[in-house]
C-alpha cells in the first residue's frame, strides 16, 4: 500500500477538497477481476491492489476511475467506468454488458438478459417486405436434383443478391376481398407464385393458403393481398407474410402421395389394385401390381443324402397359389447313381407322370435342373412335402425351390422384376465399400454406356439400357483394389416383357482392363425363351465382341442378386448366392490369363430391342484378404 500511496503522491502535487480520482484498469492483468466479496483488483499506473466495488461489471481489463473516499479515506474504491473514445467508443454511464445479452454469455451475469430470436429471422430464403407491394427473396441455397442450387440474383459484380417480387404486376382481390399468394421454389430451381381464392376481408385463416402445386418443391412464405392494399408489412400490430419455411410438425400419409406420384428408374410406379401376394412388376413403361417376385417355397437339405421315401421337408400353403416350376440343386452330385425328388400335395404326388420329376445323375453336366409338374394348383392349407425317390452315392446339398405364383392379382413372370432379398449379414466393413448414397467420385468410368441413362436412385447405382438386336456389355466401373481381396455385390434387373425367344436381359458384376478394354463378366442372363436365369461368367475381347465363356449357362433356379469376386494370389475366384448367406463358388483359383483387370463394377445387357431394361447394383462391399 504505500508504493501505492507513492505512485499516487506523483500524479497530485496539491492537495484538493474535491475527490480525487485516478485512472485504472479492473484485473490484475492475468485474467483474475474478483479479490473477494465486493472486492476487485485494479491496475494503477502498472501497480496492482484491491479496491472495493459495487459500480461496474467485473470484466478485465475494464477501463475505471479509483479514489478515496472522503468518509473513509483508508478505502479505496472503484468509482464508475470511464469514458473513453476511439477503438473503445461506449455509451457514457451505460457499463460493457454484452455478455448480458449473450446466450450462455461469461461472468456472474452472462446470459442473463439474452436477446431472443425468432425464426423468421432467420435470412437465407426469407421472404420480407420491401418497397410498397415488392417483397424480396434472400439468397439460399436448395438441394435440386442432386445437387446444390443458388437462389438469387447477381448484382453487376456478379455477387448473390435478393429476388425482388413486385404484386403490382400480378392480379389485385376484389372490393372487400383478401387472399394468399404462395411462394415457393419450383422443380427447376425458380421462384414460382401460385394465388389463393378470394375471402371476404377479415376472415382469411391460414387455411387459405394455396395448396403446393406438383411442380413446386419448396414453399417459403404466403403473402397477404387485399382490394386496394399500397403496401406490404411486417410489423407489431400485423403481418402480411406467413413464414412456410419452418414447419414444427411434418409428416406423409397416404393421401400425401397420389398414383403414380412414385417412380423407380424414372419410370412411375401404379400401386391401384395391389392386393395381399402381389409385387410391383414392370412392364416396360410402368410398375404395376403383379405377382409376387420369387414368390415360393425354398427347401434345403444339408449334408449327405440317404435313399428314402420319407418326408424330408414339409410346408403348409398360407394362401392359394399356383406352380409355375420346380428347381433342384446339389451341390456335390455323388459318384454313382442319380437323386430324384418327390413333391406331393396332401400325400400325392403332382407328378402324374413319373419321368417328369426332377432328377440329377452323378455325372451330369450341371448342378442345377427344373421341371414343370402336371398338379399346378395349391389351396389355402395344402400340405406340400418333398421325399427323396432316389440318391446317388455321396451326394450332397439338396436345394429345392418352388416357384409360385399367388392367387390374387395379375399376370407377370417370377423374372419380370428381379431385385432379390437383403439378408442381414455381417457384410465386411472397408474404406472401400461402395453404398451409393451419395455421388459417384470421379474415378468411376464409363464403358460402352452411349446415350443409354444411368444414376443414383434411392442408394442404388441405376441403369436404364435401351435393347440392342447385337450383343454389347455396358458398364460402370471403379479402380481395382491392390493386392489381395474379395468384393461383394448385390445387383438387380427389370427385364421387359416384350422379346423373342432368342434375346435376353443381364445384370451382374465384371472386371475391365483399361489397357485393352477386356472384360469378364459374372452376369444373371434371364432368356426369352424359357423365362428362365442362367448364370455365365464370360470373357469379352470387348464390349461387342465376345470371346467364351469359363462358366456357361448354368441354369438357376432364381435370379441370384449376390455376386462375388476375389482376387487371391492363387488365382480367381467367381461366386453367386440366392440369399447371401449360402455363396456356391464354381470358380477358384480361376487363371485369368485372359486379361489384366485395372476397373472392378456394374455391368448390364440388353438385346430386346427396341425396349427398355433396368437394372440395379445396390452395393459393393470390399473384404481385404
Amino acid at each position: 500500500m504505500s508504493d501505492l500511496r507513492v505512485a499516487l503522491a506523483k500524479l497530485v502535487e496539491n492537495k484538493q477538497d474535491a475527490i480525487t480520482v485516478y485512472p485504472a484498469r479492473l484485473g490484475d492483468g492475468s485474467g483474475r477481476v474478483i479479490a473477494g466479496a465486493g472486492l476487485v483488483y485494479v491496475r494503477v499506473a502498472d501497480t496492482v491492489t484491491i479496491a472495493a466495488c459495487a459500480s461496474v461489471p467485473p470484466i478485465h481489463d475494464l477501463n475505471v476511475w479509483v479514489g478515496y473516499d472522503p468518509i473513509q479515506t483508508n478505502i479505496l474504491r472503484v468509482m464508475g467506468q470511464r469514458d473513453i473514445t476511439g477503438k473503445q467508443d461506449v455509451v457514457p454511464a451505460v457499463s460493457a454488458h454484452a455478455t448480458m445479452h449473450e446466450f450462455m454469455g461469461a461472468g456472474s451475469l452472462g446470459g442473463t438478459d439474452v436477446v431472443k430470436v425468432q425464426l423468421q429471422q432467420f435470412m437465407p430464403l426469407a421472404v420480407w417486405p420491401y418497397q410498397g407491394l415488392k417483397v424480396i427473396i434472400y439468397p439460399g441455397v436448395v438441394w435440386l436434383d442432386s445437387q446444390y442450387k443458388l437462389i438469387a440474383d447477381t448484382n453487376p459484380y456478379g455477387k448473390p443478391v435478393p429476388k425482388v417480387i413486385d404484386f403490382a404486376g400480378y392480379p389485385s382481390p376484389a372490393n372487400n376481398k383478401e387472399m394468399y399468394c404462395l411462394i415457393g421454389i419450383d422443380n427447376t430451381g425458380n421462384i414460382q407464385v401460385i394465388g389463393g381464392s378470394q375471402v371476404d376481408w377479415g376472415t382469411i385463416t391460414l387455411a387459405d393458403i394455396p395448396t403446393m402445386p406438383d411442380s413446386m418443391r419448396y414453399p417459403l412464405a404466403a403473402v397477404r393481398r387485399a382490394f386496394e392494399q399500397d403496401a406490404i408489412v411486417i410489423n407489431r400490430e400485423s403481418t402480411d407474410i406467413v413464414d412456410l419455411r419452418f414447419p414444427l410438425a411434418h409428416k406423409h400419409t397416404e393421401n400425401d402421395l397420389p398414383n403414380n406420384a412414385l417412380k423407380i428408374g424414372g419410370y412411375p410406379v401404379d400401386v391401384s389394385g395391389l392386393t395381399v401376394g402381389n409385387t410391383l412388376v414392370f412392364d416396360g413403361t410402368k410398375f404395376a401390381p403383379g405377382d409376387a417376385v420369387g414368390g415360393g417355397i425354398h427347401w434345403y437339405v444339408d449334408g449327405h443324402l440317404e435313399s428314402s421315401s420319407v418326408i424330408v421337408r414339409s410346408y403348409v400353403a398360407p394362401r392359394d397359389m399356383t406352380i409355375r416350376k420346380i428347381f433342384m440343386m446339389l451341390e456335390q452330385l455323388g459318384t454313382s447313381g442319380t437323386t430324384t425328388i418327390d413333391i406331393r400335395k396332401n400325400g400325392t404326388t403332382i407328378f402324374t407322370n413319373p419321368t417328369s420329376k426332377p432328377s440329377l445323375a452323378y455325372n451330369a453336366s450341371n448342378s442345377v435342373t427344373s421341371a414343370v409338374s402336371e398338379v399346378t394348383s395349391v389351396s389355402e392349407g395344402d400340405i406340400l412335402t418333398l421325399h427323396l425317390d432316389s440318391a446317388a452315392i455321396g451326394a450332397e446339398g439338396l436345394n429345392v425351390v418352388i416357384d409360385t405364383s399367388s392367387g390374387g392379382g395379375g399376370g407377370g413372370s417370377a423374372s419380370d422384376f428381379d431385385v432379390g432379398i437383403d439378408a442381414s449379414i455381417n457384410w465386411p466393413i472397408s474404406q472401400y465399400n461402395e453404398e451409393f448414397d451419395e455421388a459417384l467420385d470421379l474415378s468411376w468410368i464409363t464403358v460402352n454406356m452411349g446415350s443409354n441413362w444411368y444414376g443414383l436412385n434411392k442408394s442404388a447405382l441405376v441403369a436404364k439400357v435401351v435393347g440392342n438386336s447385337t450383343v454389347q456389355m455396358r458398364g460402370i466401373f471403379k479402380p481395382i483394389l491392390s493386392g489381395n481381396w474379395r468384393c461383394y455385390a448385390k445387383v438387380g434387373m427389370s427385364a421387359p416383357t416384350q422379346g423373342t425367344t432368342s434375346s435376353w436381359t443381364s445384370s451382374g458384376i465384371g472386371l475391365f482392363d483399361s489397357n485393352n478394354n477386356r472384360l469378364a463378366v459374372l452376369i444373371n442372363h434371364r432368356y426369352h425363351t424359357d423365362n428362365t436365369i442362367n448364370l455365365n461368367l464370360e470373357l469379352w475381347n470387348s464390349p461387342t465382341s465376345f470371346n467364351n465363356s469359363p462358366l456357361a449357362h448354368a441354369r438357376m433356379q432364381y435370379f441370384h442378386p449376390y455376386l462375388m469376386i476375389a482376387k487371391k494370389t492363387t488365382g480367381w475366384d467367381f461366386g453367386f448366392s440366392y440369399d447371401g448367406i449360402d455363396f456356391c463358388t464354381p470358380l477358384t483359383d480361376y487363371n485369368l490369363t485372359f486379361m489384366t483387370p485395372t476397373h472392378i463394377g456394374f455391368i448390364a445387357c440388353n438385346t430386346v430391342s427396341p425396349h427398355t431394361s433396368v437394372h440395379t447394383m445396390h452395393w459393393m462391399r470390399f473384404e481385404i484378404l
